[in-house]
């Protein structure tokens, strides 16, 4: 039976490992890449109704294959982080 992913409530650390998932374009199966938070930020965000809002950005450097954008970046327990 599948299962629901959980939201994460907590901002991962710098260097945490990281997973990716998603169906690339042309593939048929799941893909999962490896990788670490390498980058914690806050940056205008400038489609904010209000202007000039600021927004927790997150930057990872596991490989996201064409067609795999959208798909959640999951931590080591299994939770969406990004």
């Amino acid at each position: 039976a599948l299962s629901s992913i959980e939201l994460s409530e907590d901002v991962p650390n710098l260097d945490s490992d990281v997973l990716t998932v998603g169906y690339p374009m042309g593939g048929e199966n799941i893909c999962v890449t490896r990788g670490v938070v390498s980058r914690i930020d806050l940056m205008d965000y400038t489609f904010s109704p209000a202007g000039g809002e600021r927004q927790l950005v997150m930057q990872v450097d596991a490989a996201i294959n064409p067609g795999n954008s959208g798909g959640p970046v999951l931590d080591a327990t299994g939770k969406a982080v990004g």
